[in-house]
């Protein structure tokens, strides 16, 4: 660490370095001095209401960390609406290419190992801290082209390293065939009885002439025939859309055509 890292730079300075200016409007001046009061930005132990080019670094990494931490939580929580079939799932490749995948190790063992936390913070808190350092002295590799293009070429490296790494667990989880809700989809289709298959496929032909049919699920019974839930995709340029229904055949024909209940959501997927 050098020390000129941790010689105090004021809020005009840290505004300039947070918002990519040299000329730092009262507005982002004053954000700074709103991030150092309530203590999200460490302060200066020379001087009140002044910071450091270190402190700086480690609130950038903060941000990125809190940002990626909550993508994560967002993906959990889509994972788990889908498990439970509140939500469709998004569009990925066919079931054999998903069954094909390479199987990934499991991406929260490294996202809640502290010792990767730790490590991964100070390659980020280093990584903007270099940031900070070339930019400042951006004006003396101004003569030098070959140089400018090498430190920003070097820059934009690590940003995509930094990127990959942290966003690595989140990829992997999306790709994993265990969370392959529409993969699981393709099967069932497959696997229907094809009485039930012809009689669903033939009216969607005729009733949703659009729609892609993704699955075929066990439904509570209805009087007057058997019930199936069923579910389709809608996409028009783009635009996606989904409808999950309840179908009741009768003979060769869909009896009833209605939207799914509780009692039908917490079915488990089985044979039709």
């Amino acid at each position: 660490m050098s020390d000129k890292d941790q010689q105090p730079i004021s809020a005009e300075q840290a505004a300039g370095l947070l918002f990519r200016t040299r000329s730092p409007d009262f507005r982002q001046i004053g954000r700074v001095n709103e991030l150092m009061r309530r203590g999200d930005l460490k302060q200066s132990d020379q001087r009140q209401f002044t910071t450091t080019r270190r402190a700086v670094a480690e609130y950038l990494s903060s941000e990125m960390l809190r940002k990626q931490e909550a993508s994560r939580t967002r993906q959990r929580a889509l994972t788990e609406e889908i498990a439970a079939g509140r939500v469709p799932a998004p569009r990925r490749r066919s079931a054999s290419k998903i069954g094909r995948g390479r199987q990934t190790s499991s991406p929260q063992a490294s996202q809640n190992n502290p010792e990767l936390k730790r490590v991964y913070r100070q390659v980020l808190n280093d990584y903007f801290l270099s940031v900070i350092t070339v930019g400042r002295r951006s004006d003396h590799s101004a003569g030098n082209p070959s140089l400018a293009i090498a430190i920003r070429a070097g820059m934009l490296l690590g940003a995509m390293a930094l990127a990959a790494w942290g966003l690595r667990g989140s990829v992997a989880q999306n790709l994993r065939p265990e969370h392959g809700w529409q993969a699981a989809g393709v099967e069932r289709v497959r696997d229907a009885p094809p009485r039930v298959k012809k009689i669903v496929q033939d009216w969607i032909r005729v009733n949703r002439a659009q729609g892609e049919l993704l699955d075929l699920l066990p439904a509570t019974q209805r009087p007057g025939g058997k019930a199936v839930r069923v579910r389709l995709r809608f996409q028009h340029e783009q635009e996606t859309r989904y409808e999950d229904s309840i179908f009741v055949l009768a003979g060769k024909e869909v009896l009833l055509h209605e939207l799914p209940t509780q009692a039908d959501k917490g079915l488990a997927p089985g044979p039709l």
